[in-house]
């Protein structure tokens, strides 16, 4: 039943390719470099 939920709503969905860096990465080595960690 789960599994026919899940294909109905995703029946007609995009999938959205994002590149680039996240900004929570971007964060958390910043954070690392300031020695925050």
């Amino acid at each position: 039943m789960t599994a026919a939920l899940l294909d109905r709503l995703t029946h007609r969905s995009h999938i959205l390719l994002l590149n680039g860096e996240s900004y929570r990465f971007r964060q958390s080595m910043k954070q690392r470099e300031n020695g925050e960690w």
